[in-house]
């Protein structure tokens, strides 16, 4: 989050237009093969840890509970909500950044990945998003991914009142927003936090409705431990709300 709003801030100082883009993934973390991991690790780690590593990937079984149907082998895939997982994914996705242009501002964790591009020219800005857009998708149907352009979201930031141009993924426009949500925290087009101090200052007020009710029973320090646990977790740890 604080290296987008660093990139984005430093452009727009240089009076530069930023076009910023999120591909949606389904069932991202379903859809891991670790065969194309393997291929990407193999170079670039011992060979007793990196079985290890794919040891906790193979060998997995599922069933489905309603109407009691016997095991089936999982091939693909990886545990979600893992300690390793996130990490294992972000290695899976490590070898985005030779396929898009070397001026493309990468950030990615885990399934959220971010892809920055900046320009003088409007025009030339969109055309470029559009062209590493569609890179960026033929490079994730190579690994097994499934992108869902539809969910696919798009910002530009500017100084200047101005509305960016639509982009056409696989025949689909994806209109460029006004505002995005990156990890809990809402970016505007012109970098102001508007939208995000209304919308955790609306989630505090209504938050704090119910600490108030637990006064009569609850003494200072317990009550501290609610205040903190439900009023300053918005206020601190930028969490994803709805």
């Amino acid at each position: 989050m604080l290296e987008i709003q660093n990139f984005v801030s430093n452009e727009l100082d240089k009076k530069n237009t930023v076009g910023m883009y999120s591909l949606d993934l389904t069932a991202v973390f379903d859809l891991l093969r670790p065969d194309i991991l393997k291929e990407h690790l193999t170079d670039v780690n011992p060979k007793d840890p990196l079985d290890v590593i794919l040891d906790f990937l193979n060998n997995k079984k599922f069933k489905v509970k309603i109407g009691l149907s016997d095991s089936r082998s999982l091939n693909v895939g990886c545990v979600q909500g893992s300690v390793l997982g996130p990490l294992l994914f972000t290695l899976y996705l490590s070898k985005l950044g030779t396929v898009l242009p070397p001026a493309a501002f990468i950030t990615s964790y885990a399934d959220d990945t971010y892809i920055c591009l900046s320009n003088k020219s409007l025009s030339d800005l969109s055309s470029s998003l559009e062209a590493t857009m569609t890179l960026h998708d033929d490079f994730l149907n190579s690994i097994g991914m499934v992108t869902n352009v539809e969910k696919t979201e798009l910002i530009y930031f500017s100084r200047k009142t101005q509305d960016g141009a639509p982009l056409k993924v696989k025949n689909k426009l994806i209109q460029p927003s006004k505002k995005i949500k990156v990890l809990g925290v809402t970016f505007e087009q012109d970098l102001t936090w508007k939208s995000h101090i209304r919308g955790v200052t609306n989630r505090v007020r209504y938050t704090m409705r119910k600490p108030k009710f637990l006064r009569k029973i609850l003494n200072k320090e317990d009550m501290l431990k609610v205040v903190t646990a439900h009023v300053w977790y918005y206020l601190l740890c930028c969490p994803r709300m709805a």
